[in-house]
């Protein structure tokens, strides 16, 4: 077995045993806590995203982190089958795995500029989104993962290099200076781009709703505006505007801190806008990860390397009693890494994922056990 696999699942390993072991900091003759002050079982889910068809060797990996569940990336090479889908949900499922979140990439990042533009296409394109949902719910998906960005409209630079103790990470900048060509072929406005997102919720919100699917939209960097298109998911009012238009509790958000980390003065705090977002059923994944600082310039980091403050936000999570899929998104990319079986999706695939999930773990077991930094 390749290094880093064995590295990583000794992690999960020695994670699991000082999750059974662990001794309560109360001494023995502590009189016991009445039943309104035990803390309660956490319902997050930790979870990472895999493509349609991973190997058996990472799903053994997976099992190995003690996760249970999983959320999907769907890519070019699965398309929008039921059958195809329902392939690849009882796989998962005869393997251990129950799915949790679904990211149809195929259609988001590739196929969906008519309908953020206003494009006569979108029509052709909604009836196959919808047939989509129908078929995502039918197969057991709770959520879908939104990125409401034209595919072309992008003003962040983005690279890996050895930014965090030595491992490899993804590293940011934006240079509001920097020239830029027009995305496509003229500016658009903003009440247009938010006149566009509310034709999709007249069509979108009906059967989300009717087949019990939430839709999770994804922030992006705290720019308002990239080649001529306005970014509507660039700030925390972004998101209270779209819940308005939208009128459903089933359109909220897939939390990113590291994205929701770029611009403190747009976003706000985290763990705040946990409680908030949280405390309305609003949110229904979540990526989590840290970074550096925020914008102009920032590199990713280990989930206790960071400027953010992780306990304090899955705290929050805990507290609101958020059930949904948290995954530890990009993860440092560790020596060896890249022998790490195929499988999953975003970069640091073995020890570093490995690193994150247990770091989550050992807080989640903190928060149940009532212990506080």
């Amino acid at each position: 077995m390749k290094a880093s696999f064995r590295a990583a699942a000794g992690i999960a390993m020695l994670t699991g045993y000082l999750a059974g072991c662990a001794v309560s900091p109360l001494s023995s003759n502590t009189p016991a806590e009445s039943k309104a002050d035990v803390p309660q079982r956490s319902a997050i889910k930790l979870s990472v995203r895999i493509h349609d068809n991973p190997s058996d060797e990472y799903l053994l990996y997976l099992r190995q982190l003690g996760l249970s569940h999983v959320d999907v990336v769907i890519t070019s090479r699965l398309g929008y089958d039921r059958q195809r889908l329902e392939e690849v949900v009882a796989r998962l499922r005869d393997e251990g795995f129950q799915v949790g979140n679904v990211n149809n990439h195929a259609f988001w990042a590739r196929k969906a500029d008519p309908i953020f533009l206003g494009q006569p296409e979108r029509e052709a394109l909604m009836k196959e989104y919808l047939q989509f949902l129908r078929d995502a719910a039918a197969v057991g998906f709770t959520s879908e993962l939104i990125s409401w960005n034209p595919s072309k409209a992008w003003a962040v630079d983005g690279w890996r290099a050895d930014t965090c103790r030595g491992a490899v990470t993804a590293h940011a900048s934006y240079d509001p200076d920097k020239p830029r060509e027009l995305a496509y072929d003229r500016e658009y406005t903003v009440e247009e781009m938010w006149d566009n997102f509310a034709w999709w919720c007249r069509r979108a919100v009906p059967v989300a709703e009717e087949v019990g699917i939430s839709l999770a939209f994804h922030p992006q960097y705290a720019i308002p505006e990239a080649m001529g298109v306005p970014n509507l998911f660039h700030s925390r009012a972004g998101f209270e505007r779209a819940i308005r238009i939208a009128g459903s509790p089933r359109i909220g958000l897939a939390l990113c801190t590291g994205t929701w980390a770029s611009s403190p003065e747009l976003y706000g705090d985290v763990a705040d806008a946990v409680r908030h977002f949280g405390g309305q059923n609003r949110i229904f994944h979540v990526h989590l990860r840290n970074v550096s600082g925020p914008l102009p310039e920032f590199h990713e980091t280990f989930p206790d390397n960071g400027y953010l403050d992780i306990h304090e936000i899955m705290k929050a999570l805990y507290d609101v009693g958020f059930d949904g899929t948290v995954i530890p998104d990009h993860a440092p990319v560790l020596v060896n890494d890249e022998t790490m079986p195929y499988g999953g999706v975003g970069i640091g695939p073995g020890g570093g994922r490995a690193y994150s999930i247990a770091y989550m773990r050992a807080i989640l077991i903190a928060l149940e056990k009532g212990w506080r930094p």
